[in-house]
């Protein structure tokens, strides 16, 4: 039994060619390969040149269709959108210092940023790409800035004080056009953060001068679209300068800027501690610098709302005076640091077994202390007197303690969560800062 295949019509074709923007339809492509192979020939020379060329006329049709389908889909996938290229990344095996600014600081530049490093003095750094670039600059006393009223030949006025004095004065005496302000934070401390566009200046060419610095580097342009944030680092403003030099510019260079920015740490120095030490505070750990004394520094960081501090560290010093207090009873605990965790460990059943550690490449002994089930607790007293903050280190809940022997006084560390299943997960980040403690005179 044969199947008689039905005949290919003009319609066929047509509907096969309008079909052109996608694959064709199998059935149909069969159809035309038959009537390729089957057309009948007829007689004569002229009539068989016209039979094979409606063939050829077909197949070739056929296969054009194959290509403008295929250079279509094509086109297709070159219009479609590129995904953006993925942001700068940074190595921080390339972290590089600044220790001959007023407040020493370390940074790493994101390796796509194009930023290098164009000048370097104590009050200003200047990291430089083109037509854009970063400022990190400390806003000595007496740093001012040319009023309006006098020019860019006179004298200049001081515009020193706190960020928000600092960021009114520049508005007020330099005419320096604010866009807009907000809250944020440079290295894990609070900061005021200013947009800056030159076409709201009302003066012309405003400029930061710092005093003891030379004009080329100690005369800060404003004069250019510019995010500022100002933060207090141990006592002095520190201002860093995002800016380009076309307003366009600054929206798409602030995130690979702010990249560069949140790797800076300023290594904070503790003069008036029993040890002078110094230190970094990490961005990711959030801590702050919440108490100091001649006995104690305590860091801590703010929990969930960021209403209070709910973990931290403490470095404090266990000199002569040092008592261990639990449940109104008092007791002296001198010694070295492995005396003191000895009478520690006989006075509370809280104090873990100790092991061999170091502190800032000193021998020291750490211990676990878990609190959590008394019910009264204990603290060492840094310092005899009453009860009030400055004077003791409380223990409450789970914490780890470090002691080590630094230059004759017996220091230790503190780290603390207020939840106790909390501590794990934040042993880590603690460490990196407890890590980052170097004592001076070594």
């Amino acid at each position: 039994m044969t199947t008689e295949r039905r005949r290919l019509t003009d319609h066929d074709i047509e509907r096969f060619l309008r079909a052109r923007g996608k694959d064709p339809d199998p059935a149909l492509w069969s159809d035309v390969m038959a009537a390729a192979g089957s057309t009948a020939q007829r007689a004569g020379g002229w009539a068989r040149w016209s039979a094979r060329r409606h063939v050829f006329a077909i197949v070739v049709t056929a296969l054009l269709v194959v290509v403008m389908a295929s250079a279509i889909g094509i086109g297709v996938g070159l219009i479609r959108p590129v995904p953006p290229a993925p942001a700068p990344t940074v190595d921080r095996s390339l972290t590089s210092d600044a220790l001959n600014f007023d407040r020493p600081f370390s940074y790493a530049i994101p390796t796509d940023s194009g930023l290098v490093l164009d000048r370097a003095s104590p009050a200003v750094y200047l990291f430089e790409g083109v037509d854009r670039g970063v400022r990190v600059i400390a806003i000595r006393p007496g740093t001012g800035t040319f009023s309006c009223g006098t020019g860019r030949g006179g004298a200049s006025t001081v515009i020193t004080g706190t960020a928000p004095e600092i960021l009114n004065n520049l508005r007020v005496i330099g005419g320096v056009g604010i866009a807009a302000e907000s809250r944020g934070t440079l290295d894990a401390r609070e900061a005021l953060i200013a947009d800056i566009d030159p076409r709201r200046h009302s003066c012309e060419h405003p400029e930061l001068l710092v005093p003891g610095t030379q004009a080329f580097i100690g005369h800060v342009s404003l004069d250019m679209p510019a995010r500022l944030v100002l933060a207090d680092v141990e006592g002095l403003i520190v201002a860093v300068q995002i800016w380009t030099t076309r307003p366009e510019d600054l929206e798409a260079w602030i995130p690979t800027a702010t990249e560069f920015v949140e790797t800076i740490h300023f290594h904070g120095e503790v003069a008036d501690f029993a040890v002078p030490f110094t230190y970094a505070i990490s961005s990711d750990s959030e801590l702050r610098l919440e108490m100091t004394s001649t006995a104690q520094y305590r860091f801590g960081a703010l929990g969930p709302g960021r209403v209070a501090v709910d973990r931290g560290v403490v470095v404090f010093a266990v000199r002569s005076a040092a008592q261990f207090h639990a449940c109104e009873v008092r007791s002296d605990i001198t010694g070295s640091s492995e005396e003191v965790f000895e009478k520690l460990h006989g006075l509370s059943r809280w104090v873990g077994s100790r092991t061999p550690t170091t502190l800032a490449s000193y021998p020291a002994l750490v211990a676990d202390i878990d609190s959590s089930t008394s019910t009264c607790g204990f603290d060492i007293h840094v310092v005899k007197g009453p009860s009030i903050p400055q004077n003791y280190v409380p223990f409450e809940g789970r914490s780890r303690l470090i002691l080590a022997d630094v230059q004759g006084i017996v220091v230790g560390v503190q780290i603390w969560a207020e939840e106790p299943d909390e501590l794990d997960a934040w042993l880590p980040t603690a460490m990196d800062f407890v890590e980052s403690i170097e004592f001076s005179g070594d």
